[in-house]
C-alpha cells in the first residue's frame, strides 16, 4: 500500500464530518491497487481495516448452501466497505474481490472509528452510513423475493445502471465487467437461465452489448417492461 492524496469532501459519509477530522482521514489514507479478481480481503480475515472504493468495481461474496458462491452485492466507486465487522470486532463475513482493475483507500479500523466517534457530526454520519447499508440490503432482499427471473434481472440491471452507469450516445453504459455467472450467483439462478433471459431482452432491444459491457438504450422502457 502507498500513501494517497484525495479530497473526501464530496463523498458520503466524509462530507458530513468536521473539516479538520476529514483532513486527518485524508492524510491517513493509503491506496490499494487491485487487479481483476484480486481479493481486497477474504472471509474470516481480521477486520482491521476499513476501505473506500475509489474506482473500478468489486463484488462481495459468501459461500452458500452446497458451497456455491453467492454474490451478496456489487460495490461501485464511492462506497465504504469493511466497516460493519470492524465496529463489531468480528472477522470478515464476506470476501471482497475486484471485478476489474480497481483502487481503494484503506484506513486502520481502530483509528478510523476513533476519528468518526470523536465528534457529534462523525457519530451522526457513521450512523447514517450504517442505516444506508441496512436499507440497501433490504432492497436487495426484496429483489430476491421476486419469483420471476426476468423481473429480478431487470431490477438488478437497473440498480447496476444507477451505480455504475455512464451516459453515452447509445444509452446508459454499465461500466462494470460483469459476467452472466456473476449475475446468476447474485440472483440464485443458473448461468444458462440468465444467458437465455439476457438474450431475450436483447432481441427486444431493451439491452445491447458494447465490448462485453451492458448498455441500456432506454431505462424507462426497460423498467416498464
Amino acid at each position: 500500500m502507498k500513501k494517497n492524496r484525495i479530497d473526501l469532501d464530496q463523498i458520503f459519509p466524509f462530507k458530513e464530518i468536521q473539516a479538520g477530522k476529514r483532513k486527518d482521514l485524508e492524510a491517513m489514507a493509503e491506496t490499494v491497487e487491485l487487479n481483476s479478481r484480486q481479493a481486497l480481503y477474504n472471509t474470516n480475515a481480521p477486520s482491521d481495516k476499513i476501505f473506500l472504493v475509489v474506482s473500478g468495481g468489486l463484488k462481495l461474496m459468501r459461500k452458500g448452501p452446497g458451497r456455491r458462491t453467492h454474490v451478496v452485492d456489487f460495490v461501485p466507486p464511492g462506497t465504504l466497505i469493511g466497516h460493519a465487522e470492524a465496529v463489531l470486532g468480528v472477522p470478515r463475513s464476506e470476501k471482497a474481490a475486484a471485478m476489474q482493475p480497481s483502487v481503494a483507500l484503506a484506513w486502520p479500523a481502530a483509528k478510523f472509528i476513533d476519528i468518526m466517534e470523536s465528534h457529534a457530526a462523525g457519530v451522526r454520519a457513521f450512523n447514517r452510513q450504517m442505516a444506508r447499508d441496512i436499507m440497501g440490503k433490504i432492497d436487495i432482499m426484496e429483489e430476491q423475493a421476486i419469483q420471476n427471473l426476468r423481473t429480478r434481472l431487470i431490477h438488478l440491471i437497473h440498480r447496476l445502471a444507477k451505480d455504475f452507469g455512464q451516459k453515452t450516445k447509445n444509452g446508459t453504459l454499465i461500466n462494470l465487467k460483469i459476467t452472466h455467472q456473476d449475475m446468476a450467483d447474485h440472483l440464485g439462478a443458473s448461468r444458462e437461465s440468465v444467458t437465455v433471459t439476457i438474450s431475450s431482452l436483447r432481441r427486444q432491444k431493451l439491452l445491447k452489448l458494447d465490448v462485453r459491457r451492458i448498455v441500456v438504450p432506454d431505462m424507462r422502457n426497460l423498467i416498464k417492461d
